[in-house]
């Protein structure tokens, strides 16, 4: 299954993490490239720093191949735009 997740914080980390450790494939999204420290060091997937609703990161992200798509940043208008 692939997932793209936008947010790296605590909840999309652990997501992320999760999905990646069952053998998902995984891309990420974040606008602060510090939060890609909240991935554990075992993390395969796709870092993509950039802001979770801009259609040019979502595609760069594949976007348009994903099975599960996940909007987990703290910002409810971000989340909603995504």
């Amino acid at each position: 299954m692939y997932c793209v997740i936008v947010g790296c914080g605590l909840v999309g980390s652990r997501v992320a993490a999760m999905l990646s450790h069952h053998s998902h494939n995984v891309a990420i999204i974040d606008k602060n490239s510090d939060a890609f420290a909240n991935l554990p060091p075992e993390f395969d997937g796709t870092v993509i720093n950039g802001v979770g609703f801009d259609e040019e990161v979502l595609k760069s992200a594949g976007i348009m191949q994903a099975d599960v798509f996940a909007a987990l940043t703290d910002d409810d208008n971000i989340n909603i735009m995504s």
